[in-house]
């Protein structure tokens, strides 16, 4: 096996200094400048190793063989490409500048492929496949523009953490068994792409997302899916046309920065909020980051339909009735905008009364403050006729005696109850008005009584 060392030389043609293509051998540049673009083509390494050096163009492997290659505190003012390479154990490039990218092109690494504490415009994986691949900073002092994947397998793990500055990450039609995106400090408008990939873990924490971003999972196959502890400004969080087989778990922000998420076109098995997201649906429409007021309303019925299924599933059934309340409100409103005009001010009546009055049959106070407003009016209905019929009205009603309006709210309670006959009125009150009552008073109570012990069966 033949060995190169190269120190503090400047290179512009390696091989005129022996090296033969299809011969294992070690190469080592260390504290050197290579002046010229460098391509090797077919040709085996057991080792090549760049080692504090300046490399000013760009270096290129063309259907190579090694066994590690590494990059280590080099500076490059161009692109650094591998295209139809095999590498049996590692690549590691580690604390470099890069000016130009990082490109792997139709490869086999069958170790780890690891880029750390480097700066670079762009990190590209195109067909390729890794045992592992991590790019990574210590510090979150990296910055690395742009990461595209394409057609990219892991056999264990894709990791990007810590890194700054990023504008794009896209990553299409890949594979691995878990996932970790981590640490990412995004620029402002950044477009974070996950389409079309396979993962059995897939984690999305402690990122924070520049203003106006958007991060967008498509037509993804997952097992399990984390979104913890991010930050996002006013972004945007859309999961579409993806399988979940396993858990999608959701943790809202500490901060109050306006963001949505939108999984509503997504089939999702098992669904996970934090407690704060949970309590955000109550709020109601534009107020829920899950509930998203500018988006269209059949986009938020298939969200509540998702939801409302999770907390039945998980028998929480406080949370699974404000969400039923929510979704009938919405479908409600779509039953209406698509009815003719004959049929629409019917539909239009029945909504008013169930949103407001009956709550649907799972909101309590609705039916109470119902009540209470019902019988507010009629008793100044009461109090209207006897002043129109100049009449006293007075009310005697075990044993206290009232008179005026409070005569008028007694006799609109008990009215309600229907116990009007227990009381001796000094006038007659209007049977028709009395049976009326009575009637909505009866369907507001069995309301009322019939969503209590709803709740307390469940």
């Amino acid at each position: 096996m033949n060995s190169f060392v190269f120190k503090k030389e400047r290179i512009s043609s390696i091989q005129t200094k022996g090296l033969k293509k299809n011969d294992s051998c070690e190469v080592e540049i260390t504290q050197s400048i290579v002046t010229e673009d460098l391509i090797f083509q077919n040709y085996t390494f057991k080792s090549l190793k760049f080692k504090s050096s300046n490399l000013k163009g760009n270096i290129s492997f063309i259907n190579c063989t090694f066994d590690n290659i590494s990059f280590l505190d080099t500076k490059s003012s161009s692109n650094i490409t591998f295209s139809d390479c095999t590498v049996y154990k590692n690549v590691n490039i580690y604390n470099c500048t890069i000016n130009g990218s990082i490109r792997v092109l139709k490869s086999i690494i069958k170790g780890m492929y690891s880029i750390n504490n480097t700066t670079t415009n762009s990190v590209e994986l195109d067909i390729t496949s890794a045992e592992k691949i991590q790019v990574s900073s210590d510090e979150s002092s990296s910055v690395i523009k742009k990461i595209l994947f394409n057609k990219v397998k892991s056999n264990s793990l894709i990791s990007i953490t810590a890194l700054s500055g990023t504008e794009e990450f896209r990553l299409e039609s890949s594979s691995s068994p878990s996932f970790f995106l981590e640490k990412l400090n995004t620029k402002e408008s950044s477009t974070i792409n996950i389409n079309d990939c396979k993962f059995d873990l897939f984690q999305i924490d402690r990122n924070r997302f520049g203003l106006n971003s958007i991060l967008i999972v498509s037509d993804a196959t997952l097992l399990d899916a984390r979104l913890f502890k991010n930050t996002y400004k006013n972004s945007q969080v859309k999961i579409l046309n993806s399988i979940v087989t396993g858990i999608l778990y959701i943790d809202s922000l500490e901060n109050d920065d306006k963001y949505t998420i939108d999984f509503s076109t997504s089939s999702i098995t098992n669904l996970k909020l934090d407690e704060r997201l949970v309590s955000s649906i109550s709020k109601g429409i534009g107020l829920s980051p899950l509930l998203n007021q500018e988006g269209n309303i059949e986009q938020r019925v298939s969200t509540l339909r998702i939801l409302k299924s999770s907390f039945a599933n998980d028998h929480a059934y406080h949370s699974e009735d404000n969400c039923f309340y929510i979704l009938k409100n919405e479908e409600s409103k779509i039953l209406i905008s698509s009815s003719n005009s004959l049929v629409k001010p019917i539909k239009i009546l029945s909504y008013i009364l169930n949103r407001f009055v009956f709550g649907w049959g799972v909101r309590v106070k609705n039916p109470i403050l119902s009540s209470a407003a019902f019988i507010l009016v009629m008793t100044g209905v009461y109090y209207i006729y006897f002043h129109i019929k100049s009449v006293s009205s007075n009310l005697e009603y075990m044993g206290y005696d009232t008179a005026g309006f409070f005569s008028c709210l007694l006799l609109s309670i008990l009215a309600f109850f229907g116990q009007q006959a227990d009381a001796n009125l000094s006038a007659d009150a209007p049977v028709f008005l009395l049976i009326i009552q009575f009637i909505i008073g009866m369907i507001l109570t069995t309301t009322f009584v019939g969503i209590i012990i709803r709740k307390l069966v469940r």
